[in-house]
């Protein structure tokens, strides 16, 4: 199928606004996108205890520990918690390889909330398969996919944000800008990093109110709902 780059800018451009055929052509590659992510980065994950932080990371998933001994910046309660989680609702092999799996697992939904982004932006699957592919086999995310570390769960909550943000300019509806707030003070209980998103929301939010948007509501909104998701950094 021919890319539809000439499409008109003020159109919707999501999965339901094309062809049946399409959109159905559309959710059956994001699937294969996750099943193949999760191929590779299930055989070629890290079989067990690792070292530096991937170690330090599965010690404490083992003992459920949110908060570490090395501070704010280092704690990611989030990973821990969800790690654990995965690691007591699969318990099939090795302990460390489950921590370690839990990683291929974010990564392999990483690839597939990047392809649905590409899809909707480019409206292109050949491109889009071109961009996911270069992100899967990229050397820092596929390294990071197959030990147990925090940032491929970071890049699926900024993947999740990016496709919120794509969803707001696209609609204009204020409730992406509220489920990307919600997402992002989610990653800041994961890492620090999501601070840096900050600035652009604010830029959003301007945006937003010179467009005449009802966005005063979704910020405040919000900005409460993100606090109290990064509240897990204060235990």
């Amino acid at each position: 199928m021919a890319c539809m780059s000439d499409a008109p800018s003020n159109s919707v451009t999501s999965l339901a606004a094309v062809a049946p055929d399409a959109a159905a052509r559309n959710r059956r590659l994001i699937l294969l996108t996750y099943l193949l992510g999760m191929l590779l980065y299930g055989l070629t994950c890290a079989p067990g205890v690792f070292w530096q932080d991937s170690a330090m990371f599965q010690h404490r998933v083992w003992f459920g520990d949110l908060h570490g001994e090395s501070g704010l910046a280092l704690a990611h309660p989030l990973y821990i918690w969800l790690a654990r989680g995965f690691t007591i609702l699969f318990p099939l092999g090795d302990f460390a390889w489950r921590v370690n799996l839990f990683s291929a697992m974010c990564s392999a939904a990483t690839l597939a909330v990047a392809m649905r982004l590409l899809l909707n932006v480019t409206r292109c699957p050949t491109s889009s398969c071109i961009g996911v592919v270069t992100l899967a086999v990229s050397h820092t995310f596929w390294t990071h996919a197959a030990i147990a570390e925090v940032y491929n769960l970071y890049a699926l909550g900024l993947l999740i944000e990016l496709w919120c943000v794509e969803r707001l300019l696209t609609t204009r509806r204020w409730k992406w800008l509220a489920w990307a707030l919600v997402v992002c003070g989610l990653n800041l209980s994961n890492h620090l990093l999501a601070l840096l998103h900050g600035p652009a929301y604010v830029m959003m939010v301007i945006w937003g109110l010179h467009s005449h948007f009802e966005l005063e509501k979704v910020w405040s909104v919000g900005d409460r709902i993100s606090n109290r998701n990064a509240a897990l950094y204060r235990g």
